[in-house]
C-alpha cells in the first residue's frame, strides 16, 4: 500500500467511486492510489492536511469534480469543465 493509500482509506474511497459511476455513468479508470492522491490534492485546496477527518462532503464534493476534470471518458467526452460542459 503506497502512502496516499494509507492516509486516504476505503470510507472516503469507496463512496467516491460509487458516486462517480452514478454520477458520470462510468467506472472510475485509474487505480486507487490515483484517486487517493486526488483527494489529498482537494484537501489541500480547502486548506486541510492530508489526515484531516473533517468537513467531508466538502472533501468528497471537490474530489468528485476533479476526479471527473482529470480523464476524458472513452468515448471521447471531454474532460468535465471543457467545450462548455459543466
Amino acid at each position: 500500500m503506497r502512502a496516499a493509500e494509507k492516509i486516504i482509506g476505503p470510507s472516503v474511497m469507496n463512496p467516491l467511486l460509487r458516486r462517480y459511476q452514478e454520477t458520470w455513468g462510468h467506472r472510475w479508470p485509474f487505480d486507487r492510489r490515483y484517486l487517493a492522491e486526488l483527494v489529498i490534492e482537494t484537501k489541500a485546496g480547502l486548506g486541510l492536511k492530508p489526515n484531516d477527518k473533517i468537513r467531508t462532503q466538502e472533501v468528497r464534493d471537490d474530489a468528485l469534480v476533479l476526479m471527473r476534470e482529470t480523464h476524458h471518458f472513452p468515448d471521447h467526452t471531454p474532460p468535465f469543465g471543457s467545450k462548455g460542459l459543466h
